[in-house]
């Protein structure tokens, strides 16, 4: 006997069917029967591409012996069988329930089979690999807690599968109760183990090059994990400035990086994300340049790179939306397509440059950028050519270190900002036409200081300085130079941070992006080349 109720199939052995109608009373099974149908059973679901297994109950109907098959729709569907069991090398194919009859998918079946499954979003989905017991009791009740809900103190009551079933964190019957990734993601101790590099990765740079950096990494629950993040920008990176206005009682604030911003950033990525693919969250820190936030893949169509640019996405069509609905009870991000507004309205009430969002052509990631604010920055103020010009605030820096030399024969060059420092103010006095003064400064300068300079500048960046002195050249030229393939992720990495201390230049600067766009050494870059 063959039943179909929704999503889900019930087969009956020990009942006859007629014309769709159970014969009663029914024939029923031998008692020694039930094990050898249900060994028979597992074995021929092994057949299942991929694996299946439904769920089975023996059971007693009018005295007697019969088995419950209860066959649910699984998420890897469509599944396909043999279509016969006789031979080894028979292809497989997909099979739905069609009226009464058991028929081969094909065409617009097949078709509406994968359009269901694609449907199931990877949050949502039964995750196979793990047990009820991987979900955490301390770490649901506290999620309760935290969102006021009126389960909390139910949840003292009802027993525990009871509790998963009503927050949608699994699925099945009692005896096959499953998580869902969206629970092991949120209320699992170690989710890891059943969801790869489900974590956040944390680079701290120390230059601009990447040539010096820490790591840190941060696992455990997603919440945690982006409240633990967020807690270590707030407190090692955050920064906040002070300027006294002329002709007014109450001093100028700003920070580095405005908090709201960032946070909305990272909480972000940490909605959109896919889950499915093993990539992990990438956070790159450079203390005074920028903020690189990466994920993967990148965001669903219709968004692509054209429709980033724009201060306010529309689109509705989120990836995870059981993670979206926990973050918003959580209150770590709104999901009402708010997100961009909010990091432009941010990073303008704090005077810091608009953030920059980026995808490839075939969506694999999604890059946020957040820029330092123009007071953190080492070299900011922007020349005509495309070239920068040094603040009196940088000015005074560097003079400030070649009088520390000169009064106690110590001058300290620990990042490259360092190094732009000196590069920077020894340019100044050289654009004042007085340049016997540059040419005492370098001779004076101690052999500590050239050797401080030349260990910040790696051969990579001394490379490519001295390739594009005597003429520009394409990046795909300075990339392939370095034995490197020309891609926008290689491009940020190596040569941005060039031009953003002044020692690259584009050759059309009001169209950076030009397919005739060439890089060529600064005055500043050269200075560092003869130097060093």
């Amino acid at each position: 006997m063959i039943y179909k109720i929704s999503a889900e199939v019930i087969f009956v052995i020990g009942i006859e069917e007629q014309n769709g109608t159970p014969v009663l009373p029914p024939y029923g099974l031998n008692k020694s029967e039930l094990d050898a149908i249900q060994k028979k059973l597992v074995e021929l679901c092994h057949k299942f591409q991929p694996h299946y297994l439904p769920l089975i109950y023996p059971a007693i109907y009018k005295g007697k012996h019969i088995l419950i098959i209860r066959a649910p729709a699984g998420d890897l569907r469509p599944y396909r069988v043999p279509k016969s069991l006789g031979d080894k090398n028979q292809t497989n194919a997909p099979y739905i329930r069609f009226s009464s009859k058991t028929i081969e998918a094909k065409g617009d079946f097949l078709r509406q089979l994968e359009e269901l499954t694609a449907r199931i979003p990877y949050d949502d989905r039964i995750n196979q690999k793990a047990s009820i017991d991987d979900l955490s009791l301390s770490l649901i009740r506290s999620h309760l807690q935290q969102t006021k809900s009126s389960l909390f103190e139910e949840s003292h009551q009802i027993p525990f599968p009871e509790l998963c079933r009503q927050m949608e964190i699994a699925k099945g019957d009692v005896e096959e109760l499953r998580p869902l990734n969206i629970g092991l993601l949120f209320f699992c101790e170690d989710p890891w183990k059943f969801i790869p590099k489900s974590e956040i990765n944390f680079t701290m740079h120390k230059d601009l090059v990447g040539r010096d950096f820490t790591e840190k990494i941060f696992n455990g629950p997603i919440q945690q994990q982006l409240k633990n993040a967020l807690d270590f920008i707030k407190t090692n990176v955050i920064e906040e400035g002070v300027s006294k206005v002329e002709n007014k009682a109450e001093a100028e604030r700003f920070y580095n990086y405005p908090y709201l911003a960032v946070e909305e950033v990272l909480a972000n990525a940490v909605y959109h994300k896919g889950y499915d693919q093993r990539s992990p969250i990438e956070v790159q820190i450079f203390p005074y340049d920028r903020i690189e936030v990466i994920s993967y893949p990148g965001p669903m169509p219709p968004i692509d790179n054209e429709a980033l640019k724009k201060e306010r996405i529309t689109s509705r069509n989120y990836r995870n939306r059981r993670i979206g609905d926990f973050l918003k009870e959580l209150k770590l991000t709104e999901g009402k397509a708010t997100g961009f507004p909010l990091i432009y309205n941010e990073m303008r009430k704090n005077g810091s440059h608009g953030p920059e969002f980026y995808t490839d052509k075939d969506r694999t990631l999604f890059q946020a950028i957040l820029y330092v604010h123009p007071r953190f920055k080492h070299t900011e103020e922007k020349k005509p050519h495309g070239g920068t010009k040094m603040t009196p605030g940088r000015i005074q820096d560097g003079y400030e270190k070649v009088q520390s030399w000169n009064q106690a024969n110590k001058m300290d060059f620990r990042t490259l900002e360092d190094v732009d420092a000196l590069l920077s103010f020894l340019l100044e006095q050289n654009k004042d036409q007085v340049d016997d003064q540059v040419h005492k400064i370098i001779e004076k300068l101690h052999k500590r200081t050239y050797d401080q300079v030349n260990d910040q500048v790696s051969d990579q960046v001394k490379t490519i300085l001295n390739y594009c002195s005597g003429q520009s050249r394409k990046s795909k030229e300075i990339l392939n130079k370095l034995g490197y393939k020309s891609h926008t992720d290689t491009f940020n990495r190596i040569l941005k941070p060039l031009i953003r201390l002044d020692w690259l230049a584009y050759t059309i600067p009001d169209k950076p992006k030009s397919s005739n766009q060439e890089y060529f050494t600064t005055e500043k870059g050269k200075l560092l080349v003869k130097m060093l």
